[in-house]
Parts: structure tokens; sequence; C-alpha cells
């Protein structure tokens, strides 16, 4: 085959690639097959025996420092989820393996937050803690 003939024949294709983008963009053409739904995902395994234990929640007002007892034996990487309370939570912090605890920074001193140490083992597998929450103002726990 020349190489002008290659060319043309990518030309072609990038055409074509870019026409069926087009239709897509505009609506003019729509996917196959079923959308997949976030219930159609595969969810990630909870392994309760590897779950870490927060032995310690030190308050002092603008960061929040969690130690926690790691029972994967050093296989998981920690990730803090939580917030303050009341709103949604988000991740505030990580930990790389072996790490048995973590600092959350610039936390607001004025209202009280939880926290979910999640340990991940993998794609499939984590393990969250218990949670746990600050009690600044003599509030009851969620």
């Amino acid at each position: 085959m020349s190489n002008t003939r290659r060319w043309l024949l990518v030309a072609a294709a990038v055409v074509v690639l870019l026409g069926i983008g087009v239709a897509f963009s505009q609506g003019v053409a729509t996917p196959t097959g079923d959308p997949t739904s976030p219930s159609k995902l595969p969810s990630a395994g909870k392994l309760a025996e590897s779950a870490p234990e927060v032995t310690n929640l030190h308050d002092e007002r603008v960061a929040v420092t969690l130690a926690f007892a790691d029972r994967t034996e050093g296989k998981a990487a920690f990730y803090v989820v939580g917030g303050p309370v009341g709103l949604q939570p988000t991740t505030l912090a990580e930990a790389p393996r072996g790490s048995t605890s973590v600092r959350i920074n610039a936390v607001n001193p004025e209202v009280d937050y939880c926290f979910v140490v999640v340990a991940v083992l993998s794609v499939d597998q984590v393990a969250p803690s218990v949670q746990v929450c600050t009690a600044r103002f003599g509030t009851a726990k969620p």
C-alpha cells in the first residue's frame, strides 16, 4: 500500500470519528445498550475484621489528631472521612500504610466534627471504623 493511500485512509477514519463525535454531542445519535447506573456498578466489600479502631481523639480546636489501631498489619492505606456535624461528609485526610495516627488541620473551632477512619486494602476491600465525634460544647455525639 502506498503512503498516499495510507494517509487517505487515516484521514477518512479521522473524519468519520469526528462526525460520530459531533452526532453524539448534538444528540443526533445515542449510544446503544443500557447506560450504566451506579446501582449496576460493583461495590467495595466491607471487612469488619480489618476495620481500624480509633483509640484516641485529641482535639486542639483548630486541629484534631486521631490515633487508631491498624488491624491490617500495615497492608492498608487510611483515609479520614467526615466533617462538621450536620454537613455532608468528605475526605479530610489520608495516611500511608503502616500509620497509626492522622492529623486533620484547619478545622473550625466553633463546630463539632465527626470522623470515620477507613482502611483501604484494595479497590474492592474497605474497612470503616466506628464514627467518633468531638464534644466541644458538651453536645451529645450523633
